[in-house]
């Protein structure tokens, strides 16, 4: 239905492109309304784009009304709204469901009563005169009088601007304070979805990875020493660990696996946090968040070649009873309460009694860590030659990209053989392995060239 159908229904009499009255703007088409040919289009928060019909009342004063759709042929009717003299809607009717034209008619007739005009007229007047506050302001201040000739001018007394100003520095401050508050519970609810939106995720991956698993699968021989050195860090009394060793050898997918067995739910009994560019005030910020939880630092390798990083990490694993964290000084020195660049965080406190567990996950080695935070730390290294690489992944490729074919796995994992044949000193593991798949999927044309690449060939 197009504007001239629509008002066709409208007025029971036909109206097209054609027709003269029509055609003339603003020109009577019966004895209660007046059409507007035209449809505009305007954007209204938060609907969007609305297409709208214009029509002009016939009495004293007139009324231009508006129907408004979202879509252009007005399939659906969205609203029917009074405008004032610039056409800007005053008054609305909000349709729940789409309005028959009968429903249309009846509307537009009830705006068209005396009383019904009078108290629209009524409204916009007041609406009108609300949005003049400004001009109104300046004069309550200063006013000019014409007096035979004479242009006298009034001001207000010290007393009346000295209190006038308290009760502005009041309002001023009401409006800040409400605005403040409002920020901070807007923060606060999005710091929750934010949580809730990982916990989902966290979820989701785990499922996918390990919900077709068996926890005692003898394809993860190799990795039990592993597993039950995370369970010790679960339920000892270590405060910190660190699993050091090779990147792709399966540091966090064990540890992720480890977790999924022993019943942790993410985000609520541990957090994986990567920390390849974490500074101190990061570190300390995730160790406040994470104080009660398991926090797992993954990629954690430039933080351990700092040797504030080192010193600062000492303090967790110290062997007292209880540890009580302080901020470091490169946070206060930014504000506490700033990271650098200016971004808000939320509010930490300068100390607080660390009760969580930390497992570090690194690519360096371990005669590279720093041997003192080694003697606090329980450390195990995970490091394998290309043989033993090659003998886990014909025992495990299967849970590597579970959602991938097993075909195109197995096609990858031989062609990935026959280049070793050719070059025993290749790079391989299971990350390269994984790229390799990627790689496959995306470009099944030239996935060959792209592997030689990827495993450095």
């Amino acid at each position: 239905m197009d504007q001239f159908s629509l008002t066709s229904k409208i007025l029971k009499e036909d109206v097209s492109p054609q027709s003269a009255s029509f055609m003339m703007n603003l020109q009577k088409l019966n004895n209660k309304i007046r059409k507007v040919p035209d449809v505009r289009s305007i954007i209204l928060k938060p609907v969007g784009e609305l297409f709208c019909v214009y029509y002009l009342s016939k009495g004293k004063p007139n009324f231009v009304f508006r129907i408004t759709s979202k879509d252009k042929i007005f399939k659906n009717i969205y609203s029917i709204d009074i405008c004032d003299k610039k056409w800007n809607a005053k008054i609305g009717c909000i349709f729940k469901s789409n309005p028959s034209i009968n429903e249309i008619r009846n509307v537009l007739g009830a705006f068209t009563e005396p009383t019904v005009r009078k108290s629209i007229e009524f409204s916009i007047k007041v609406k009108t005169k609300i949005s003049n506050w400004k001009s109104a302001f300046k004069k309550f201040i200063t006013s000019k009088i014409q007096k035979e000739g004479v242009i006298l001018e009034r001001r207000l007394s010290i007393d009346d601007i000295m209190a006038f100003t308290a009760v502005t520095s009041a309002a001023f401050i009401l409006i800040a304070l409400f605005y403040f508050f409002r920020a901070r519970i807007q923060e606060i609810q999005n710091y929750k979805e934010e949580q809730e939106a990982e916990k989902r995720i966290e979820k989701e991956i785990n499922e996918s990875l390990f919900s077709k698993q068996r926890e005692n699968d003898p394809a993860f021989i190799d990795y039990y020493k592993l597993i039950s050195f995370i369970k010790n860090t679960v339920n000892g009394t270590f405060p910190a660990t660190i699993i050091c060793g090779p990147p792709g050898t399966g540091k966090t997918y064990i540890t992720r696996r480890t977790f999924y067995f022993m019943k942790l739910r993410p985000q609520s009994d541990y957090v994986i946090e990567k920390g390849a560019t974490a500074g101190l005030a990061d570190i300390y910020q995730m160790l406040y968040d994470s104080r009660k939880r398991i926090l797992v630092l993954d990629d954690f390798d430039a933080p351990l070649k700092d040797s504030n990083t080192v010193n600062f990490l000492k303090s967790i694993t110290d062997s007292y009873s209880r540890r009580i964290i302080s901020m470091p000084r490169e946070r206060e020195l930014i504000g506490g309460g700033q990271q650098q660049g200016g971004e808000s965080v939320k509010t930490t406190p300068r100390k607080f009694e660390y009760k969580g567990k930390m497992i570090i996950i690194t690519n360096i080695d371990r005669n590279q860590l720093d041997s003192a935070l080694l003697s606090r730390c329980p450390t195990t290294e995970i490091k394998f030659d290309i043989k033993k690489m090659k003998e886990l992944l014909i025992k495990m490729y299967t849970y590597v990209l579970p959602d991938i074919d097993i075909k195109i796995k197995k096609e990858v994992l031989d062609y990935i053989f026959m280049l070793y044949n050719k070059h025993p000193k290749m790079e391989l593991s299971f990350r390269t392995y994984q790229n390799c798949v990627s790689a496959r999927v995306v470009n099944p044309e030239e996935w060959k060239d792209m592997i030689s690449t990827i495993l450095s060939i």
